[in-house]
Formats: structure tokens, C-alpha cells, sequence
């Protein structure tokens, strides 16, 4: 009877295990997210380090700093408000294959329901066959506009038989001899330039509120059933970035550092979450800080020795504990490194007035005095984001990772939301008549639940899918989870429970070292590490 009963109970037990696991994994809430004994704090170094052990792609980023401004899709026909905004294209008239292309993306995936007009800017006149192929991919309004020569060229091209043109020439020749990626090509440094410093006072430009820049030869893979413009306005964003990557360090080797001079000369406090996500604190190892307190031990030493040794003995025998100079790849200046982390800007939803401010204005003059657009071959995307750094705060920041995005042979493509959160896909005109299915939405499995619960640092919440009807390409390798996206630092910065990274307190662990000796007790150098290491207030 008793063997009965037990019986009876185990099988109970086990239906209703199982109803629990047909509830959380097989058909999961699509409105909660799975948090597992979640800390009070994270640490940024430790987050980084745990997260390689469960893919970022399937992991849930949410906060109240930043989220997704819609899981799922949205009824498009609702709200006809629009911004003031535009697609931004600069583009070469033989370029108009790729610009057809990223034009019928963007139209299918959004323009064809929310009609913002394009801007196409050129260093030259567009041909008539260039404005008639791009004005029949769109019913939207279409503006065509040339870029001023000084605005394009650089001074030192003025005169073909100056000095100064020849050192240009020596620049660009010597950064091709090098392998520099595209530091051979004056044209490539020409954009640079002008995406730094030029294109948002453009005429066409100016008198936008907000642009979204497209590349030629793009791709996107989501419907965008909600209105970016709106809702970065309605949510206090500024800048939006669909992609963050490492640039090529050969490109910008002394970017940070004029940057640095910058913040100095003008005493710009930056926002440190935003400023973490492009920087490295530089902080004492466990060696030089043994080496430091042994410094602080002769020194105490020395002021309280009345014997008979030499000054100059004792002065060598000081310098000689002095902290060992730091040692790294990258330069550090200020006690920071720039970590090479930028937002790739040819792909950025932003407001006009960021770059038209006077502080970003200070801030590309002093780098145009610097020459490094040409003597290196920065970026835009590098000084676009130590600009938005410097300039704005975490907040103001957004993550489209809603948005498909491909752009040369690097792709993120969200996972889509369940299907209770999808709509069926109603096109504005029958030209967009569409039989591609979208994927199906990710199920949370077993597997997923148990690996997640290795405790991350409280960035553990599973991914449950945002995406509106994504159609993700066959094979592709998920840029979030390679090792040259820097997303996962966004991912600890942005979370609620970050608290900021451990330093040194210098000042307060000589202070206790100096009274540990003065009462004549032991030093306890691994305590006294571990008290003085912590977190900024």
C-alpha cells in the first residue's frame, strides 16, 4: 500500500514538473524575462569576462537607461505625426546600383509607410541618369545636393606645387605603404573629414532636427513599424546605433590622445558610463600597488631615521620602490586607454543639433588643426563617438537592436518577438508585395535555462525576441557574438545594477598604511588592497 502511494505521489510530482517546464521554456511569457538570483552590483571586468560563456545574441538588454522602443510590431496606419527628418545618402553617381539597392530596403522594411524624404549629397553635380534611377525607388520627396569645395577638399590641395601638397601626398602614400585600410585613397579621408566636421551644416541638412544616415550596398532584415524619429525625441535619445565594433588601431594612433589635450584645455566633464564604453581605466595591479605601499614603507622609514646612513644612499634606495611604469599595447593618457570601440556610423539616427553644437564644433576644430584626417586616417565613426561620449550621457544613447542591419560582410539581425506580438504584414502599395516568411520566434529551452543560471553578474535575462517580422540571411555569423563587437560592454553599462568600475584609492591607502606603521602593527598588504579598492560615489 505504501509503495502504492509513493508511486502515486512520484507521478503526481512529475506532471506537475513538467506543467512548470511546459509554462517557463516551451511557451515562455514574452512579457517577463528570466532572472536568476541577480547581484546587487555588477563589476564591468568580471561581467565581460563571464559573458563569453553564453552568447550575447541570447541574452535579454533592457533597462531603464535603454530598451527597445517596440517588441514586436505595431499597427503603422495608427499615427501619422512626423518628424522633422531625412535619410541622408552620400553617394558617387557610379554608384547607383548600391544605392537602389539600400534604397528598396530601407522603402520595404519602413520609408514606405512613414514617407520621409532623401537627401543625396555628392562632391559633384549628379547625372540625370543618377536622379532618375533613385527618384523611380521611392514616392517619397527626393533633394539633390553638391557639397562646397572647401567643405570636401583639404587646404593643402589648393596649390598642386606647394610644400604643403606634397607633404599631403607623402601622408597618403606613406599610410598605403603601410596597409593602412583605405589610407591610400584621398577620397576615403575626404568623407571622413567632411562626415566630421561638414555634412550636418550642409544646406539640406541644417535644417533637419534629425537625419538617418544610409550607406550605398546596405541591407535590412525587420519591418520598422514604429516612427525612430518620434520616439528618440519622446524618450530624451540623441544618437542611435545599430552597430558597435574595434577599429583598426593603425588607423587612429593618436586620436585619444588629442582628445584627451581636448577635455584638458576646456574642462569637459564627460558622463562616465558613456565614457566607459570607449575607455579603460588604468589601475594599479597587484604588483605596483605591493610596490607603492613598500615606497610608502621606506618613506615612513626615512622620516623617522636618525641614524647615520648617507643621503644620497637614501634617496636611491627610495627611487628604487617607486611603482614599475605600466606596460600595455595601447597608450594610456590620464590613466585611461581608448579601448578602440566606436559606433559604426554608416549606420546612425541622430539629432542635428549634437553635431551643430558649439561644443562639437570646438571639438573638430581642434582635431582639423591637428591634421590627423589626413596625416592618419581617422574615421568619422571614432570621432563621431568619442564626441557623443564626451557630450551627451548613457541616456541619451540608443541601441537599435530591433533593426536587421547588414553593411559590407558584417550582420546583426535580432531574433523576432513571439508571435502574439506580430502583425501580418499590410504593404502601402502593391510594389512591396511580399511572400518571404518571417523566422520563427526563438524558443527557450532547457539547455538555455540551466546555462544561463551560471551567474553572470546580473546580465543573465534570456533573449525572448524583439524583432518585427525579421527575415534573418541563411548562414550568417551574428555580429553581436563575435569577438570585435564591444556590444557586451554596452550590455554592463547600461544595466540597472551597475555600479561603476573598482579603482584604487591611492590617497586613503596611504593614509591607512602610514597609520598601520606609526601605531608599529603588521601591514596586512592584501587587506589593505581589498579595503581600498572601490567604486566611484
Amino acid at each position: 500500500m505504501s509503495f502504492r502511494l509513493g508511486y502515486i505521489q512520484a507521478v503526481v510530482l512529475g506532471l506537475v514538473l513538467l506543467s512548470v517546464c511546459w509554462t517557463i521554456v516551451i511557451r515562455p511569457d514574452p512579457s517577463s524575462a528570466i532572472d536568476l538570483a541577480s547581484p546587487v552590483t555588477i563589476d564591468l571586468e568580471n561581467s565581460l569576462t563571464n559573458l563569453k560563456s553564453f552568447p550575447i545574441s541570447s541574452r535579454r538588454i533592457s533597462s531603464t537607461i535603454d530598451h527597445v522602443f517596440q517588441t514586436g510590431c505595431r499597427n503603422v496606419f495608427k499615427n501619422k505625426k512626423k518628424a522633422n527628418a531625412a535619410l541622408v545618402v552620400l553617394a558617387r553617381n557610379s554608384e547607383l546600383e548600391g544605392v537602389q539597392k539600400s534604397m528598396f530596403s530601407m522603402e520595404r522594411h519602413f520609408n514606405q509607410w512613414f514617407n520621409y524624404p532623401w537627401i543625396f549629397l555628392n562632391d559633384e553635380e549628379f547625372t540625370e541618369s543618377f536622379k532618375d534611377g533613385v527618384m523611380n525607388m521611392t514616392s517619397s520627396g527626393v533633394s539633390f545636393g553638391v557639397i562646397p569645395k572647401p567643405d570636401w577638399n583639404f587646404s593643402e590641395e589648393k596649390d598642386k606645387d606647394s610644400k604643403e601638397f606634397l607633404r599631403f601626398n607623402e601622408f597618403i602614400q606613406n599610410q598605403g605603404d603601410r596597409g593602412i585600410m583605405y589610407g591610400a585613397l584621398p577620397s576615403y579621408h575626404k568623407m571622413c573629414r567632411f562626415y566630421s566636421g561638414y555634412f550636418f551644416k550642409h544646406p539640406l541638412v541644417a535644417k533637419l532636427s534629425w537625419y538617418w544616415r544610409v550607406e550605398p550596398d546596405v541591407e535590412f532584415f525587420c519591418d520598422l513599424t514604429y516612427d525612430p524619429f518620434l520616439e528618440m525625441e519622446a524618450s530624451g535619445k540623441k544618437y542611435g546605433f545599430a552597430v558597435i565594433i574595434k577599429e583598426l588601431s593603425n588607423t587612429v594612433p593618436n586620436l585619444f590622445r588629442h582628445t584627451q589635450s581636448f577635455i584638458e584645455k576646456y574642462g569637459i566633464s564627460v558622463d562616465e558610463k558613456a565614457w566607459s564604453i570607449f575607455t579603460n581605466r588604468r589601475s594599479l595591479g597587484e604588483k605596483e600597488s605591493i610596490k607603492l605601499i613598500d615606497k610608502i614603507r621606506i618613506n615612513h622609514l626615512l622620516s623617522n631615521f636618525s641614524g647615520g646612513i648617507g643621503t644620497r644612499l637614501l634617496s636611491s634606495l627610495s627611487r628604487m620602490n617607486l611603482p614599475t611604469s605600466f606596460s600595455s599595447k595601447k597608450p594610456f593618457f590620464y590613466g585611461e586607454e581608448y579601448n578602440l570601440c566606436h559606433f559604426w556610423s554608416n549606420f546612425e539616427i541622430a539629432s542635428t543639433d549634437l553635431f551643430s553644437s558649439p561644443e562639437y564644433e570646438s571639438y573638430f576644430q581642434f582635431l582639423e588643426e591637428k591634421k590627423g584626417f589626413y596625416q592618419e586616417r581617422w574615421g568619422d565613426a571614432p570621432v563621431h563617438s568619442l564626441a557623443v561620449a564626451m557630450f551627451l550621457n548613457i541616456s541619451e544613447i540608443h541601441y537599435f537592436r530591433d533593426i536587421g542591419y547588414r553593411h559590407s560582410n558584417l550582420v546583426h539581425c535580432p531574433k523576432n518577438a513571439p508571435d502574439e506580438l506580430q502583425l501580418p504584414y499590410v504593404p502601402a502599395s502593391p510594389e512591396y508585395a511580399s511572400s518571404a516568411k518571417p523566422d520563427k520566434p526563438p524558443r527557450v529551452s532547457v539547455r538555455d535555462v540551466f546555462r544561463s543560471s551560471r551567474q553572470t553578474e546580473g546580465v543573465n535575462n534570456l533573449n525572448r525576441g524583439s524583432g518585427c517580422r525579421c527575415n534573418c540571411p541563411k548562414k550568417y555569423k551574428e555580429l553581436e557574438d563575435s569577438p570585435s563587437c564591444c556590444i557586451r560592454r554596452w550590455m554592463v553599462l547600461t544595466n540597472d545594477k551597475y555600479k561603476g568600475e573598482k579603482y584604487l584609492d591611492k590617497y586613503s591607502m596611504a593614509e591607512e598604511v602610514k597609520q598601520t606603521l606609526s601605531k608599529g602593527e603588521k601591514l596586512n598588504v592584501k587587506e589593505i588592497l581589498k579595503r581600498n579598492h572601490k567604486y566611484p560615489t
